[in-house]
């Protein structure tokens, strides 16, 4: 359930853990309307998280599932859409494609954010295990955090190991 992936580009990191989570205040700007017996809008999806998770989201920070940690990020300028994360992670020049893929597999945003005067840019989703995404279950959830940003510091080293691609994960959360 704790799956990384990580994707290298030249002198460019995007990556991505499972198992994360948090949101922001940006809002959805989805082509679907907001029906008010549900929890989704758009690419947005809004869960009933425990006390201490859902106080780091109503704070705008990142919650990491994977190392149940709230996180300092700040709330992303843009609205927590796929077709807005994409635009904002090309913008920074970081490959996208992890996004397009999560997009494709019908996934939902839980959360959007960025660090680093928008040099980082971090999205959460899942991928709803039912009939009823509003259905809160995380122990029946693929829930996925993804870092973006640019490696300035070298020549995007590639992960090749689980414990690398954790490590370059948490590196990027984290800085």
């Amino acid at each position: 359930m704790f799956r990384r992936v990580f994707f290298v580009m030249i002198l460019m990191i995007s990556s991505c853990k499972n198992s994360g989570f948090q949101g922001s205040s940006s809002e959805s700007t989805g082509s679907q309307d907001a029906n008010p017996e549900t929890c989704v809008e758009g690419d947005r999806v809004t869960l009933p998280f425990p006390k201490e998770i859902q106080g780091c989201i109503e704070q705008n920070r990142i919650y990491s599932f994977y190392d149940q940690v709230c996180l300092e990020t700040q709330v992303a300028p843009f609205p927590c859409s796929f077709d807005a994360v994409i635009q904002k992670v090309k913008s920074i020049g970081v490959g996208y494609q992890s996004l397009e893929d999560a997009r494709s597999q019908n996934a939902l945003l839980v959360a959007c954010s960025e660090k680093n005067q928008g040099r980082t840019v971090i999205a959460q989703w899942i991928f709803p295990k039912s009939d009823d995404p509003c259905e809160l279950d995380l122990a029946s959830r693929e829930i996925v955090t993804a870092c973006y940003r640019l490696n300035v510091g070298g020549s995007g080293k590639k992960a090749e190991t689980p414990e690398e691609i954790s490590a370059m994960v948490d590196e990027c959360l984290k800085s």
